[in-house]
């Protein structure tokens, strides 16, 4: 007896291959968690392609999944593997096709032991889902003592930084929900960071982008009447300047006008570090296009079962351009897009929460469904592209 099938990812649109796909018999020993500690009863792979075949099976009841298997071991790592699992358990024999799709759990937290990087900065590394975590210096400190705490860009790294001041060692608290830990982080290094500012967009600022600065340092004070925004006729910009809640980015709100061109001059201690240091003189020059410059995509969407439904337009590579929710059928209007081909990602938002929600094996929830819409949009300048999508008709 055998079965088959193929295993696709439940977010990407291009589905991986060499995936394995594990077979559990459910028998009196059985329990979920068998597929974190121990190999499964039968075991095939896609090797180079996406579809299985499973084939000299005993009559039985069991667990189907996939494991994209980072550590080859036929075992479930949520921290490291991707995973795809039937809710139901199947019965052997059977005639039936199966499609697994893949994801990446929100696995439970857990957090390194931090280590002090460089002076006034601690890092805590981490793995899975990391919101709600709470981090609390239990040591003493001097008046004037300031610490932020800031999630790095696309690494599992929260930086916790700080006013240096005379101590050996720190002691911090860790909690998040009924867990909580005690760490101390001992001061040894000699090495310390410089504040450093760089324009977040250079060249082109687009209409629907903010023009920002950001800084390898929390800034914890701002001048405004230390900063001069000009336009291409050298006049004076009226702006507003943003500090985000971890004081690493300047956003600067503006009156922009299309065609334009604008310098922005940062002078001398218009914004101050973490560890007391100025900036100098700083300029960035960034400027406008004409509206004939992008195009324009109109789409109607059906959707008469009314159905919570967010529409992700991507750029051919997969970049994300912009998001819109919808629970009913709508016509929507995308402009000022760059010229280049586009498509859509369309998601079933279950739970109104405006986000894709991953699937959980233990509590059997599957993720949210998804459809790439296979029609291509090829925008040119000046362009309006329209075309209407039927939802409703989509088996996601």
């Amino acid at each position: 007896m055998r079965i088959n099938g193929h295993v696709k990812d439940a977010y990407e649109k291009e589905s991986s291959k060499n995936i394995a796909v594990l077979l559990y018999e459910i028998n009196e020993s059985y329990t979920d968690s068998i597929i974190y500690k121990e190999v499964p009863t039968y075991l095939a792979n896609t090797l180079d392609s996406i579809l299985f075949d499973i084939s000299n099976i005993k009559a039985g009841k069991y667990q189907l999944l996939a494991l994209k298997d980072k550590n080859s071991n036929n075992r479930f790592d949520p921290y490291e593997d991707k995973i795809g699992f039937l809710t139901d358990p199947i019965t052997i024999p059977t005639d039936s096709t199966f499609v697994l799709s893949l994801f990446k759990e929100n696995a439970a937290l857990m957090v390194k032991r931090p280590i002090e990087k460089k002076i006034g900065k601690v890092i805590f590394g981490y793995k899975g889902k990391v919101e709600g975590l709470t981090i609390e210096l239990l040591t003493p400190t001097p008046n004037g003592f300031q610490s932020i705490l800031q999630k790095e860009k696309e690494k599992d790294t929260l930086n916790y930084w700080f006013t240096p001041f005379e101590v050996d060692s720190l002691q911090f608290k860790l909690s998040k929900d009924t867990w909580e830990e005690e760490h101390t982080v001992m001061l040894r290094t000699s090495k310390k960071d410089s504040l450093s500012l760089t324009a977040g967009i250079k060249n082109t600022l687009h209409p629907r982008d903010t023009f920002y600065i950001e800084s390898n340092l929390p800034m914890v004070t701002l001048d405004p009447s230390k900063i001069i925004v000009t336009d291409k006729d050298t006049l004076e910009v009226p702006f507003k300047a943003i500090l985000n809640a971890t004081k690493t980015k300047l956003s600067f709100e503006f009156k922009r006008t299309r065609n334009n061109a604008y310098q922005f001059d940062l002078l001398p201690n218009a914004v101050k570090g973490i560890f007391g240091k100025e900036n100098d003189t700083l300029q960035y020059k960034i400027k406008t296009k004409d509206i004939e410059t992008y195009g324009v995509l109109e789409l109607q969407f059906k959707n008469d079962k009314k159905r919570n439904i967010l529409i992700d337009l991507l750029e051919e590579k997969g970049e994300l351009v912009t998001q819109k929710a919808i629970n009913k059928s709508e016509n929507l209007v995308f402009k000022d897009l760059n010229p280049t081909t586009y498509q859509l990602r369309i998601i079933v938002d279950k739970n109104k929460n405006n986000q894709w929600d991953t699937g959980d094996f233990l509590n059997k929830t599957q993720p949210e469904g998804i459809y790439y819409y296979p029609l291509l949009m090829k925008l040119k300048a000046n362009w309006t592209i329209n075309e209407v999508i039927d939802i409703d008709a989509i088996s996601f």
